[in-house]
């Protein structure tokens, strides 16, 4: 580079003369040849170097574009991975509730001696529970930012889930599970490898994995972390029914394995399930303290331009002492309170509000909707229908969903725009009943006990509720716009969806408000849309779109699916009986995309009604899907014990395969541990020998998946089970140390002598596991404690084995030889005195064993506790050894 620094300063130097320009073309080439042909090489060499660099610097440029894109593409990977795992988001759910956190408030909780032992000591768990509207959500938002604020350090892990009554689908165990995994996982950084195999399995079937995997991979997930707080607020929001049990029962197999994880549970305290699994627990109830209260109140007389100018400080303390007094310990109650001050225009309209305050909630509910109703007739009109929409949808709506919901018109075959709302007045109109999640967009009733007083008082306030929001719905779905059918790409499918923001929810929802009274008034409406393939199919298309969309979801639906299969698939039974009635028999059995039925959806279900329909108008209940399954598998899969019933009753063959693979309903009843379903195939004559695919039988299957009460089932209901069979599984409980099933299978005949290879007994087995009370049931039957096996080892011998003293005693009480020696010629001694219990080898001297006694190598019992390193057996046997 300084060669051609020093050339291009000579031409500058020649050039720069003005003479030299004027005279440049009569000038003679300012270099001599030899000069010229060096420089002219140099060049060349300077110009090769340069194409090198270019060159390099391009492999580096592309280098690192490869690298930028496999960023990009893993973190693309890494988001699409985690949205699979779960749609939730609840930080816009947390940072809309911190923001009605005021910072002055809850001091106390923090500070409490509960509290300080679960953040900060051994406790694993805190229960926090108290009455309605005691501010245990607020609670819990300042709980996860002070659990944020002082665990900056990336060893701690967090992961939260707010329950909500509304929105039922969402409070299972296994979709509360994923949503804490993907958020510790998100934490990490890090895709784990089991989460990248979970997701390459189920993904394409759009479903989760088992409860099991779940809370295995949260477990396994947790250990990034030094410590792990799992924070789940308002869990007696979550149904009793269908998802509570579950729930808990996961929290409490995480706790139980991972010691680690620190878990906070907040609910209202009556709930008794809850109570009786938390409440022998570290636990503080949850009540606002009057300061929170007051600091509150003066919060919103403060922040109120209008009351600001009106009220006067001596008024002001009026107004704080009164509703802090009477809001009894609970923020909702003060804060519907201050809707009836907001309401005043003059300082008398106030102090009366003060005076005609009611203490208790459903007075106050009361008050505030005698409000809402003396508005303007619109306007009270509207507000009694969001609040019906509010209580009886199926999920929270956003503010746009629910405006176009409202601006729905029966016998309409589009939208005027002009018959929407304005989103600010939805607040408006409902006083401080209905509130919007600033950071979601959502509108919702202010609490559970809001829902609860609607719900109460629907006959009278809001009589044929559903079938108003199931006719908004179908009406929109039957919209000219939705005539084109599905959409072909994702694009396009995006753009419909902005388009029409209450398309989502009548999709995923319609069935369900017109199930029931909406069927028989809304009987031509509903058929009409459902036999119009274009615009049925468009719902269809929606109503199987994930929340969190992603590259090819346009796709993912039930295609083919005719009105009947819908019908059925809704439980719509009137819908059902019109749509057969008017369309023939000819697509009864007609398959959607991957060959199901319309009965296949309903035996799952278990919508007896409607399989019935099915069946007599010809379904065929032999059918098999393009997967191999049939009615009848799908009837065991879901559980329903009755459906089970109607197929069987309606000529089902109880012993044919349910699947491609030849397994029978029994199979799968056994393998998926439907206890109430395999008793029921049992006494209606289902072979209990018939093999699978696999060799294996129903009992196998439930034996090798620890379904005991389904095995003591087909042991006790199965007079057929051979001894063979009856062998196989004494020894197999009998090892497992389950009391119970041993004692049924001997009831039932069991030989207790038998031996399988090798000539071990049950006893062997019971002995060789420790489990006392199996032994003493094997010997009360009979069985043989002087035992020999083909290694020479004795019921002793494996007693000894087991490290169980009792065990070696209750042996040693039938007088067996203690000097008996196995294919090593070692006693019972030698083996106590190798591993160093001291309470067997005092037990065997005891009842004679020889210390002396020498095994095929000529090794005393002494000598093998010298090579196992036992100091005290060897200090015991020389004892014993000088006394003699």
């Amino acid at each position: 580079m300084r060669d051609l620094e020093q050339l291009h300063s000579k031409l500058k130097k020649r050039s720069s003369s003005r003479l030299f320009m004027i005279k440049f073309n009569k000038l003679s080439w300012p270099f001599v040849e030899e000069e010229t042909l060096q420089l002219v090489k140099m060049l060349h060499r300077y110009r090769e170097i340069f194409q090198t660099s270019l060159t390099t610097e391009g492999f580096v440029f592309t280098a690192m574009m490869l690298r930028e894109v496999t960023l990009l593409k893993s973190d693309m990977q890494f988001e699409t991975v985690l949205n699979w795992l779960s749609s939730a988001n609840f930080e816009e759910k947390q940072r809309d509730v911190f923001q009605q956190y005021h910072p002055t408030s809850g001091r106390w909780f923090l500070d409490s001696t509960q509290f300080r032992k679960w953040f900060s000591a051994a406790d694993t768990r805190l229960w926090c529970h108290g009455d309605p509207g005691a501010g245990k959500t607020v609670m819990t938002s300042m709980v996860i930012n002070h659990i944020s604020d002082h665990s900056v350090d990336n060893g701690v892990g967090l992961a939260f889930f707010y329950c909500d009554y509304q929105d039922q689908d969402k409070q299972t165990p296994d979709y509360l599970v994923a949503s804490l995994t993907k958020q510790l996982v998100r934490r990490t950084l890090t895709l784990p490898s089991k989460l990248e195999e979970l997701y390459q399995v189920f993904c394409k079937e759009h479903r989760l994995p088992k409860i099991s995997e779940l809370i295995a991979l949260l477990l396994q997930v947790s250990t990034c972390f030094s410590q792990t707080y799992l924070i789940i607020d308002a869990l007696d929001e979550s149904d009793f029914r269908r998802h509570r049990r579950g729930i808990l029962s996961a929290l409490h197999e995480l706790e139980a394995k991972q010691r680690s994880l620190k878990i906070f549970v907040t609910s209202r305290s009556h709930p008794m399930d809850i109570r009786n699994a938390y409440e022998s627990g570290l636990n503080i109830k949850i009540t606002a303290s009057k300061s929170d209260i007051r600091d509150y109140i003066t919060s919103c007389l403060t922040n109120d331009e209008n009351l600001a100018d009106l009220i006067q400080p001596k008024l002001r303390n009026e107004i704080v002492d009164h509703i802090s007094e009477i809001a009894g310990g609970m923020f909702l109650l003060a804060r519907l309170q201050m809707d009836s001050i907001y309401a005043a225009t003059t300082v008398r309209e106030i102090r009366n509000a003060l005076k005609t305050m009611p203490s208790d909630l459903q007075k106050t509910f009361d008050v505030a909707l005698e409000r809402l109703q003396a508005q303007p007739k619109q306007h009270a009109a509207l507000a009694l229908r969001i609040l019906s929409w509010l209580t009886h949808a199926k999920r929270p709506f956003s503010v746009e969903e629910l405006c176009h919901g409202l601006a729905v018109e029966p016998d309409t075959t589009f939208l005027d725009d002009e018959n929407l709302p304005a989103p600010k007045l939805l607040i408006n109109v409902c006083g401080g009943l209905v509130v919007i999640d600033r950071e979601s967009s959502t509108i919702r009733l202010a609490h559970l006990t809001v829902r609860e007083y609607f719900t109460r008082m629907t006959p009278q306030l809001f009589g044929g509720i559903n079938v108003s929001i199931a006719e908004s719905c179908v009406t929109y779905l039957s919209f000219d716009t939705f005539s084109t059918g599905v959409c072909h790409d994702d694009e396009s499918l995006e753009i419909r969806l902005q388009d029409n923001p209450f398309l989502r929810y009548s999709a995923k929802h319609w069935g369900d408000h017109v199930r029931g009274e909406g069927e028989h008034k809304l009987l031509k409406l509903v058929s009409d849309f459902l036999q119009d393939k274009s615009k049925a199919a468009c719902a269809t298309q929606v109503e199987f779109l994930p929340r969190i969309s992603y590259h090819g979801c346009y796709d993912v639906y039930y295609k083919m699916l005719t009105a009947v299969h819908m019908a059925a698939n809704w439980g719509l039974t009137l819908v059902l009986h019109s749509l057969l009635q008017d369309s023939g028999l000819a697509d009864i059995n007609a398959r959607d995309f991957d060959g199901k039925t319309a009965l296949h959806h309903p035996c799952r279900l278990g919508n007896e009604a409607v399989m019935k329909i099915l069946i007599d108008n010809g379904a065929d209940i032999g059918v098999f899907d393009d997967y191999g399954r049939s009615p009848l598998r799908f009837a065991v899969d879901g559980g329903n014990v009755n459906a089970v019933k109607l197929l069987l009753q309606s000529g089902a063959d109880i012993n044919a395969p349910v699947d491609y693979h030849g397994g029978t309903a029994l199979h799968w009843a056994s393998r998926t541990g439907r206890a109430a379903i395999v008793e029921v195939l049992i006494d209606s004559g289902a072979d209990m020998t018939v093999k699978c695919y696999d060799g294996r039988t129903a009992l196998d299957y439930s034996r090798d998946n620890g379904y005991d009460t389904i095995t003591a089932l087909l042991l006790l209901k199965a007079g057929t089970t051979g001894a063979h069979e009856k062998k196989e599984s004494l020894h197999y409980y009998s090892r497992e140390g389950n009391l119970d099933i041993v004692n049924e299978l001997l009831d039932q005949g069991a030989n207790v002598l038998a031996v399988e290879e090798g000539n071990t007994t049950a006893l062997h087995l019971a002995a060789l596991g420790g489990h006392e009370k199996v032994v003493e049931l094997l010997l009360r039957n009979g069985a043989n404690p002087v035992a020999t096996a083909k290694d020479g080892r004795t019921i002793l011998h494996r007693a000894v084995e087991s490290g169980n003293d009792k065990v070696v005693r209750l042996i040693l009480s039938q007088k067996p030889d203690v000097e008996a020696k196995d294919c090593y010629g070692r006693t019972p001694l030698h083996w106590a005195a190798r591993v160093g219990n001291k309470e067997l080898v005092t037990a065997l001297l005891e009842h004679g064993a020889d210390p002396a006694a020498e095994d095929l190598h000529g090794r005393t019992p002494l000598q093998q506790a010298v090579y196992g390193g036992q100091k005290t057996i060897i200090e015991m046997l020389e004892s014993v050894k000088l006394k003699a």
